[in-house]
């Protein structure tokens, strides 16, 4: 694929493989080759690739943040930053930083990676828009950039320059093992089992029965203990058990639970995958979700104005449709 022709299906990318890791963002994308290298394409203005000139390639305008023998071992990206997690447990981000979200204590753009301040140790990483979120080796998770609706949960709701403790999570009383970070709320997944979420609750999506935003977070009383994955979009929060089935609550009016309907619900109603369908990974962004099986097939659901669901059509699916992958 050399144009820049909207898409309503998945099709190849032109001279790229090895790849072991890909994030989008907003109208940027990143991989992270087997290598080490890290590629990025699409929109640069702010800085998003990674570099201050990018190269035309056959995939567009590519930058290489990351050259070949790099020791990245994660790549994630949002709106329009992206960040790396180190072998060494650091993190770099790039982009866009008019709230701090690439954590180096500036809010001025980053044409290349900058080294998050405040983040030893990391192990995992998560982001949203305009927040990311790091998992700590010793239980905790710290957070920086947007926290206006309380998304960095630590009790306050100012902006974090720099990476910030995440509040009643100590790594004693129970360890972070993920970290899934939205569009205005934020959830952590503990080794004692539960869910704790923080943020905006305007749709009951924290899991805790109300709709009251949340500045530190909050056990999701009415999610299923011990979750193997989770995802949160706008509004919405998805996760899978042991039986690796997806259920989702929060706002649904784009079909985005799942369900068959297009209403919002502040419990956790079951995704109408087909039977005996189980689930490998579970992302979400916005307004849509999507799951790759583990027979490898992918579904989507919810919106899907810009063909984001990857079925050939513009029309939101309150039920999950599967994506043609390219031959």
């Amino acid at each position: 694929m050399t144009s820049t022709e909207n898409r309503l299906e998945p099709a190849s990318v032109l001279g790229v493989s090895k790849v072991q890791r890909v994030a989008t963002g907003w109208r940027h994308t990143c991989v992270l080759l087997w290598d080490g290298q890290v590629d990025c394409w699409g929109y640069s203005t702010n800085g998003s690739l990674g570099c201050a000139t990018p190269v035309l390639t056959d995939v567009g305008s590519a930058c290489t943040p990351y050259p070949s023998g790099s020791a990245v071992d994660l790549i994630i990206a949002g709106g329009e930053t992206a960040c790396a997690l180190l072998a060494d447990g650091t993190v770099q981000c790039w982009g866009r930083n008019n709230h701090y979200q690439v954590g180096d204590g500036t809010n001025t753009t980053a044409f290349r990676p900058m080294t998050a301040v405040g983040v030893a140790d990391a192990t995992d990483l998560a982001t949203g828009v305009w927040q990311t979120c790091a998992v700590i080796a010793d239980g905790t998770a710290r957070c920086w950039g947007a926290n206006n609706r309380g998304e960095l949960g630590n009790g306050t709701s100012n902006e974090g320059p720099i990476a910030t403790a995440v509040s009643g999570i100590d790594g004693t009383s129970g360890s972070v093992l993920l970290a899934a970070v939205g569009e205005g709320h934020t959830c952590f997944v503990l080794d004692d089992g539960t869910v704790r979420c923080t943020g905006d609750d305007d749709y009951g999506q924290l899991g805790d029965g109300g709709t009251t935003r949340r500045f530190a977070p909050v056990v999701a009383t009415l999610l299923p203990a011990n979750p193997r994955l989770i995802a949160v979009g706008l509004g919405f929060t998805c996760l899978v058990g042991d039986d690796l089935r997806p259920q989702c609550l929060g706002a649904g009016t784009q079909g985005q639970l799942g369900n068959g309907a297009s209403a919002p619900s502040k419990v956790p109603v079951a995704v109408s995958l087909p039977e005996g369908a189980t689930l490998a990974t579970l992302a979400a962004r916005y307004n849509h979700a999507c799951a790759v099986g583990t027979d490898g097939r992918l579904w989507c659901w919810g919106q899907n104005s810009s063909g984001q669901l990857g079925n050939g059509t513009q029309i939101t699916a309150n039920l999950p449709v599967q994506v043609p992958m390219p031959e």
